[in-house]
């Protein structure tokens, strides 16, 4: 890409022709001039008209190819050299007869005539293919700029395109937040040394005067700062600033409109890449209040009804205390217990997922038999466990897994209590695991329930979401699992079972070779 981008760009600095190309239009007159010189002598009867024409031919070739200052010096030597040569006796300089002087006239008028016409197609075609050029410089900039995102990229892709079709140094500038200008890329030139003081303080001076294009010469250096203003529908973006390798070389006009043009291309673009950070903005804000605002109703909500039942039971206990019987006092004081303990599971998860979104909670991987967290879970839940039917198959020969034992018990728990809630008292829970693979080990938790909504297989993760038919808690037990489970490399996700109820399942990646059961066993002992 940018080969051809320099291909395109090495033709904008068009050049008067030099003294080769008019030796060369010399050269080719000679040779017209010789080539009739030695017809006429092959040929007695080849007339002079015939050598006219050789003569045009050779001045139709230079103005086509050399341009029309060469094509003129051509048009001059043609009659020149068919006077003194094919018209004066004996190569004599003067014109003896009329008919000659005619002759002469006419075929230098001729020839000045083609050579203008000429050399004016070959302006007009050398224009056409530089207007070509440009069209393609314009379509890969803007190619290779809806190709990227981000200010950065974007203004790398312009200071890229810049410095190779002008060969020069380039350095775009963009506004921080204490309006400032800060260099944001650049595109650097071995032939080109900059003084980044006097650049930036360039830079600064015409961002702050704002004309519409500025040029500066750096004093202690003998390049050329051209400094062109970024404006974009909304203002100024930024600035341009293409260091020359000599003032003495400047833009031409057709040069300067390609350079303005390609920074308003770039402007536009970083303008669009700026809106779009806004538009984000907005949104991680709206976002934001939503969940604050979804946060303060599940609070409001899900923490003041047990904490209504708390002060209930309490104020009964304490205005009533005469009046109540052993049996009523104990009842109100389970209640009171059994309210406690949700209220402090609802804050617990709170705190939870603020410190798993917060980052501060560290996997604490050890290797350890998957018994341990199924364990603990089912410790936890001893309560809500009496009376119901509960299967565990743990298959005897299962490896030890490389996990955080803590963390993983959490998910076990918020599972089996989310399917002891949904099922019904006299239907069987289960907890299975198998290895998957030799490197992922899958971990389910089924119920026979009613299972889960339709199409809400993925939003049950999702922070305070609950389903239509769910009970208390605030939504965020199953976005605590996925978030444990994701932070062990692994992933979690839940459908409904044949013949109804649900399963939720999440796969471990054990990436590592687990030690021996019996090894891990004697280090355990040995730190004990």
């Amino acid at each position: 890409m940018p080969h051809e981008i320099a291909e395109a760009g090495k033709h904008y600095r068009t050049s008067a022709p030099g003294p080769k190309s008019y030796a060369l239009s010399a050269c080719v007159i000679a040779a017209c001039t010789a080539l009739g010189l030695g017809m006429q002598t092959l040929l007695p009867r080849f007339e002079d008209i015939n050598v006219v024409l050789i003569l045009l031919l050779g001045v139709v070739f230079v103005a086509t190819g050399m341009g029309r200052g060469p094509a003129i010096l051509a048009s001059i030597l043609s009659v020149l050299s068919f006077h003194i040569i094919f018209i004066a006796p004996a190569f004599s300089p003067l014109v003896a007869e009329v008919e000659s002087m005619i002759t002469l006239l006419v075929m230098l008028i001729v020839t000045i005539v083609l050579s203008g016409l000429a050399g004016r197609v070959r302006e007009q075609a050398e224009i056409a293919r530089d207007g070509e050029r440009r069209a393609i410089t314009l379509y890969q900039m803007s190619r290779d700029l809806s190709r990227v995102r981000g200010v950065d990229n974007l203004s790398q892709v312009c200071v890229n395109h810049v410095s190779n079709v002008f060969d020069c140094a380039v350095e775009v500038c963009l506004t921080d937040a204490s309006g400032k200008l800060s260099a944001i890329a650049r595109a650097r030139n071995p032939e080109i040394e900059l003084d980044k003081d006097e650049a930036h303080a360039a830079a600064q001076w015409v961002f702050e005067t704002r004309p519409l294009v500025g040029s500066f010469n750096l004093a202690s250096r003998r390049s050329a700062a051209l400094l062109v203003p970024l404006i974009a529908s909304r203002g100024l973006v930024g600035l341009l600033s293409v260091f020359l390798k000599s003032s003495s070389q400047p833009l031409d006009p057709v040069q300067l409109r390609l350079l303005e043009t390609l920074a308003s291309q770039t402007a536009l673009a970083l303008e669009r890449a700026q809106l779009v950070d806004e538009t984000q903005k907005a949104n991680i804000a709206i976002e934001t209040e939503r969940l604050r605002n979804t946060l303060l109703s599940s609070i409001s909500h899900d923490l003041r009804t047990p904490l209504a039942a708390i002060t209930g039971s309490a104020s009964s206990l304490l205005e009533d205390e005469d009046l109540l019987d052993s049996c009523s006092r104990r009842d109100l004081a389970q209640a009171i217990f059994e309210e406690s303990n949700l209220l402090n599971r609802l804050v617990g998860e709170l705190l939870d997922m603020t410190r798993l979104e917060s980052g501060t909670v560290k996997p604490n991987y050890e290797w350890q038999p998957l018994e341990e967290p199924v364990g603990t879970a089912l410790r936890r839940l001893e309560s809500a466990l009496k009376g119901r039917p509960l299967r565990i198959d743990l298959p005897s020969d299962l490896p030890l897994v490389r996990i955080d034992g803590a963390l993983i018990a959490q998910v076990l728990f918020n599972l089996l209590d989310n399917a002891l809630k949904y099922a019904p008292g006299d239907t069987v829970v289960e907890i299975s695991a198998r290895m998957q693979s030799k490197e992922l080990l899958l971990v389910e938790v089924s119920d026979r329930g009613s299972g889960l909504p339709e199409r809400q297989e993925e939003r049950i993760f999702d922070k305070f979401y609950r389903a239509r038919h769910a009970g208390g808690g605030v939504g965020l037990g199953l976005s605590i699992c996925r978030s444990i489970i994701e932070t062990h490399g692994g992933q979690i996700w839940a459908k409904n079972r044949e013949g109804g109820g649900a399963v939720f399942s999440f796969t471990l990646p054990q990436k590592e070779e687990p030690p021996a059961i019996g090894a891990s066993m004697t280090v355990a002992a040995e730190e004990d």
